[in-house]
């Protein structure tokens, strides 16, 4: 290709005063200067200069001579599109010149704009500026004299400045446009991308880019040109391939070859295989099939018997080949290069498109409750646009920026309404189309100028996780994938490492949207519908997960028509790649702690761009954990960035690591190292790298750059160890000197975690903590763990043991960095104490003395008790002490929690002093006690006894009752306690008063006297002395059953005598130190008068005092059963004298002692009998002993 000749301009007729000039240009040019002789109307002259601003320099080494009125231009050697200078001329001195008014600063420069004519004054203003378009190789500084003033334009040409109407150059470059903030913004992705736009006829006509036909006419007529406006093209690409092979049996054309909706019937150049296109020419002339309906045909053809595509949304497989050549480059299936995406200046394409090195957008957006990221791109609805822009020379117009924009703000509609009746058009992608975001079109009309015939390459690296469902990384339900929609065609292929490429999405065709999808967990790409069936189509790939590939897409639009593109992947981009990688080394912890440590051990990174933390809200702090690995793309940090990495240990943890850390150039070959350190994180400490800048080894900056930084953080580690102290442990039982206690160990390892139970390797072996084993602890025992990390809070709990109570000298213990030892003590807990006691009445009194004797047995445990019942059945105890009314057992010590139990009752059959058994009985004999005795802080504490009734005893007196738990229910509880209530037995008599006829003689009174030595005294003591003897009992003087001594009753001739005491006054509380029991009571009776008595019937009837004296005492022995009885019955009759009859019938059953006829009458004795004045007592009656 021809560069553009210089040109030269006149300048206009006024005289130019002033000596044209020098120019500065950066370091960055290469200087070539060329003039042009003005005329000589002046002698002027003038020179260029270069340097620095504080020394410029004075370059030429000759002088050259220029007339008035005139002009020139010098065209310079640029390898940078961003230049400063400033000129400089002579009229009788050096001039300097500048635009605008100057400032004190020397490093000030103005844009003065691309192609612009800009005023310069002079001795003052800022120095210049200019940005040449994008792949200018030349800039033209052409000085020009108007009006007397000066001025200078400077214009970017050679390669990077045709355009418009100069087809001749191929080639522009044009960067993401990083003036437009929507094209920085953090959710998008910029792919590296070449776009080839195909001219059309009418271009290459005109040699004008960017004059494409008008798409289509509404009433389905119009000239050829408007369906097939590719004709030379087309042409030009089979005559390429023609040229070298005659096999090309289906090439692909640009037009509209649709047969729809009678489009075009009737007119015969609309039948694609017509003369008219020119594809007889095709055939004859370059030996190549001349048209193949299966691969430019998305509908059925007019002549069924030639083979079509099954219908408009069908994909047709096979145009290309299963795998790119060693430069990346696409083949046809016969292996030789495919002329669509062949950027060669020199190739097929030269003359016949437009080749563009730029980017290509994909908008990025989180998955919810996903860790990966989306990266989409869809013209349907305008949702995702790509434009450039455009800069302008007057002649040329050329891309210098891309852009995206989102909305229909920045789309374009597609000629759908034009190709097809009555059917509304739609967005589309039309990369060439938007010039901005206000004006739809480069020189056209949007909606029918549209500039269809175009392709796009898109290219970068990726990679992909191995699946885990576990994990849910990559799964069956959630996989990696590739998917689209949209028209024509598409070839998706992948390279690995090695550079071996296979063709993975094959898309194929002139189509409608057809769909395909590329899933990496299964290793299928799947095309719903391909060939001439209709039928999906499934091909199986392979794929190594450790690798990092490359993704080439091929993408042309060459059916004009619609123009719909959706690409989707959740693959991880790496264009201009920055990597972090995280490794959790737990070589030295303990291996039941290996996979949670690492699991925890989640560090967050900060990625520093030229010291500054990154915008990028999802990389500027991001997390990884063992096996992490992140790639920033180049859309985060560019090529030139300044990175550094800064890694903090999660906010929350307690662990400690040792950090290492490595720095790659992994695009150097082979890989290099570039720097590498230590340190040590941790809560609050971080770990940074130094600073790389990504960089490349070509220098191409669309080249791939990767760098990567490798963490590697080893948790530190230490022995950690659990001792056993039993306190007092010499003076415990022997049986309890190996007592083992179990305890379990917990550990925390972050602030927001409680402590948990692991699977830990120990002294004592492995112990699965976590499914409730045990470490058991005896005195002195020590059990180790190794490997716990530093940091690490350890919790021991022991299994509570009811005899001790448990003490630790950390609770938590925090692991630091040598070993610790934990101790537990235990302390046997203090014992309790606790009395079983109660109180004795005796005859309704309390009563003080050793005459009964009270028993205390354990109880052995019943069937069914509950685990806590203690059997107490080896204790037994007695006591007889009673003081004040109490008494009690021994003090009870107890070692244990639990339920004791007791049997506590009075043994009637060791009644101190008592003669005969049946004098004393008790009315509760038995009563149960149960002491509960529980854990306290620091001691045992036994509560308050509680007490149960209870006998064993039947109502017919016979101890058989068999004791059980039920007996110790709440229902029996007694809350009064233990009380013994006995009573002596009472004495009574029963008196039948008759007179000689046997008639009941009533109102008679007798008197009862206690029998004492003085009792002769008493009875012989003369009228008017004093009584020495109180009367027991006046009979007839007081009534029956009032008072609480004895108590009489006379009714119908029989006097009934009750509650006599058997025992002398004061025997409940003391006895007279000789005695080891109570005496018995003697008591006299006597009738004593009968002045009133009477008889029914008779009451003038008078009778004689019967003096019959009777002396007795309680009991008496029944001489036919030989039961000891407490009732007398005596039968008095006025002058006859009868002896006691304790049956009620007379004395024949009883056997007489003696009798004795006193001054008063006839004695009779019964019991114990005094019969002589202070005399020694004589057994008179037999007294049973017990």
């Amino acid at each position: 290709m021809t560069k553009k000749q210089n040109r030269s301009f006149g300048f206009g007729k006024r005289t130019l005063s002033v000596v044209l000039a020098a120019l500065l240009i950066l370091s960055t040019f290469a200087v070539v200067i060329t003039t042009t002789s003005l005329s000589t109307s002046a002698a002027i002259s003038y020179w260029f200069v270069s340097g620095n601003f504080n020394g410029w320099t004075n370059t030429a080494t000759s002088a050259n001579k220029i007339n008035s009125g005139s002009g020139g231009s010098v065209t310079i050697p640029v390898t940078t599109t961003s230049i400063k200078f400033k000129m400089v001329a002579e009229e009788g001195g050096q001039k300097w010149c500048g635009v605008g008014e100057s400032t004190s600063n020397p490093d000030d420069y103005q844009d003065i704009g691309h192609n612009t004519e800009a005023e310069m004054s002079w001795d003052k203003g800022v120095n210049m500026s200019v940005n040449l378009p994008a792949g200018s190789t030349a800039a033209t500084f052409t000085l020009s004299v108007k009006n007397g003033k000066n001025y200078v334009k400077v214009t970017g040409n050679g390669s990077g400045g045709g355009g418009g109407g100069d087809t001749s150059q191929m080639t522009y470059t044009a960067p993401v446009n990083t003036s437009n903030s929507a094209n920085t913004a953090s959710n998008l992705f910029w792919a590296n991308a070449t776009y080839f736009d195909y001219l059309s006829d009418e271009e290459l006509a005109n040699t004008q880019w960017l004059k494409p036909v008008q798409a289509g006419t509404k009433n389905f007529g119009g000239a050829v040109d408007e369906w097939y406006p590719f004709y030379a093209f087309n042409r030009e690409v089979v005559k390429a391939q023609a040229d070298s092979q005659s096999n090309w049996s289906q090439p692909l054309y640009f037009g509209n070859f649709t047969d729809t909706n009678d489009a075009y019937k009737e007119s015969s150049h609309h039948q694609g295989g017509s003369d008219s296109y020119g594809y007889r020419e095709a055939t004859n002339s370059y030996n190549v099939t001349r048209f193949s309906h299966i691969a430019n045909n998305s509908d059925k053809s007019w002549d069924s018997s030639v083979p079509h595509v099954h219908d408009m949304y069908t994909s047709y497989q096979g145009l290309v080949n299963s795998s790119l050549d060693s430069n990346g480059n696409l083949l046809l299936p016969n292996g030789q290069q495919a002329p669509y995406f062949n950027a060669s200046e020199s190739g097929p394409l030269s003359g016949y498109a437009k080749v563009v090195n730029s980017s290509f957008p994909f908008k990025v957006t989180d998955v919810p409750g996903k860790d990966y990221k989306k990266y989409t791109f869809n013209s349907k609805n305008a949702t995702d646009n790509v434009y450039f822009t455009w800069a302008s020379d007057g002649s040329a117009t050329y891309p210098t920026g891309v852009n995206y924009g989102a909305g229909t703000t920045y789309g374009v509609k597609d000629g759908l309404s034009r190709f097809m009746y009555n059917t509304a058009s739609g967005y589309g992608i039309f990369p060439f189309n938007n010039a901005s975001n206000n004006y739809k079109g480069t020189k056209t009309n949007a909606n029918e100028n549209l500039n269809y015939g175009f392709g796009i390459k898109t290219q970068m690296k990726f990679r992909v996780p191995a699946p885990d469902e576990a994990a849910g990384v990559n799964t069956e339900n959630d996989p990696v994938y590739f998917d689209f929609t949209g028209d024509d065609d598409l070839w998706m292929y992948i390279t690995d490492e090695s550079g071996n490429s296979q063709l993975v999405l094959d898309m194929g065709g002139d189509h409608k949207e057809s769909h395909g999808k590329v899933n990496f967990h299964t290793l299928q790409a799947t095309v719903d519908k391909t060939g001439t069936s209709g039928a999906s189509a499934v091909k199986n790939f392979t794929f190594d997960y450790s690798q990092t590939y490359t993704m080439t897409v091929f993408y042309m639009e060459r059916g004009l028509i619609e123009s719909n593109c959706k690409m989707e992947f959740t693959m991880t981009p790496l264009g201009n790649n920055f990597i972090v990688t995280e490794e959790i080394d737990t070589a030295y912890v303990n291996d039941g702690l290996k996979d949670v440590v690492a699991q925890l051990s989640q560090f967050g990174f900060n990625p520093l761009e030229s010291g500054s933390q990154i915008s990028d809200p999802f990389y500027k702090d991001f997390a990884l954990g063992d096996g992490g690995r992140a790639d920033i793309s180049n859309s985060v940090l560019p090529i030139d960035s300044k990175v550094k990495v800064r890694q903090h240990a999660p906010f929350n943890t307690y662990l400690t690591y040792d950090t290492s850390w490595k720095y790659y150039d992994n695009t150097s070959n082979p890989r290099k190292l570039l720097s590498q350190g230590t340190g040590v994180t941790s809560n609050d400490v971080t770990t940074s790298t130094d600073e790389q800048t990504i960089i490349n080894e070509s220098g191409d900056k669309y080249d791939y750059a990767e760098l990567q930084v490798d963490y590697v953080n080893t948790p530190r580690v230490t022995d950690v160890s659990v001792t056993k102290t039993v306190q007092n442990y010499d003076t415990l039982p022997d049986n309890r000197k190996d007592d083992e206690f179990p305890a379990k160990i917990l550990l925390q390892f972050t602030s927001d975690m409680t402590p948990t139970a692991y699977k830990l390797v120990t002294s004592d072996g492995t112990i699965d903590f976590a499914n409730g084993e045990k470490v058991m602890l005896k005195h002195n025992k020590t059990v180790t763990i190794s490997g716990v990390p530093v940091g690490t809070r350890v919790y021991v709990e022991e299994e509570r043991d009811a005899n001790y109570t448990a003490s630790y000298n950390y609770s938590p213990y925090i692991v630091g960095t040598s070993s610790g030892n934990i101790i537990v003590t235990n302390t046997p807990k203090e014992p309790t104490k606790a009395t079983i006691s109660g109180k004795k009445k005796f005859d309704d009194a309390y009563y003080d003395g050793d005459l009964f004797t009270f028993v205390l047995e354990g109880v052995p445990r019943f069937s069914g008790d509950p685990s806590d019942v203690k059997d107490t059945s080896l204790t037994h105890e007695t006591t007889n002490t009673v003081t004040n009314g109490a008494f009690s057992f021994s003090e009870m010590n107890f070692t244990e929690p639990g339920v004791y139990r007791y049997h506590v009752y009075e043994d009637m059959s060791s009644i101190t002093g008592a003669t005969y058994s049946s004098d004393i009985y008790n009315n509760q004999p038995d009563y149960l006690v149960s002491i509960t005795v529980r854990n306290g802080d620091f001691q045992l504490v036994a509560d308050a006894p509680v007490y149960y009734e209870y006998s064993q005893y039947e109502d017919d007196g016979v101890r058989r009752h068999t004791m059980s738990s039920a007996d110790f229910s709440n229902d029996k509880i007694d809350p009064m306690g233990i009380v013994f209530l006995n009573q002596t037995q009472k004495g009574s008599i029963t008196i039948n008063k008759t007179n000689q006829s046997n008639q009941k003689v009533n109102n008679v009174v007798f008197d009862v006297y206690p029998v004492s030595d003085d009792f002769v005294d008493e009875l012989n003591r003369t009228s008017g002395e004093e009584a020495k003897y109180e009367k027991v009992l006046a009979l007839g003087e007081a009534p029956y059953g009032t008072g609480t001594g004895p108590k009489y009753h006379f009714d119908d001739g029989v006097a009934e005598i009750v509650d006599l005491p058997i025992y002398k006054p004061g025997y409940q509380t003391s006895y007279a130190p000789e005695y080891k029991h109570p005496e018995y009571q003697q008591y006299v009776m006597i009738e004593s008068n009968v002045s009133n008595a009477y008889v029914t019937g008779q009451p003038d009837a008078k009778y004689n005092l019967n003096k019959t004296v009777h002396v007795f005492s309680f009991p008496m022995e029944d001489q036919r059963t030989h039961e000891m009885k407490y009732h007398l019955t005596y039968d008095y009759v006025n002058g006859v004298l009868k002896a006691p009859n304790t049956a009620g019938s007379g004395m024949m059953m009883f056997k007489i002692i003696g009798s004795l006829v006193a001054v008063l009458g006839v004695l009779s004795l019964g019991g114990y009998v005094i019969y002589t004045k202070r005399s020694t007592k004589r057994k008179t009656a037999k007294h049973a002993a017990k």
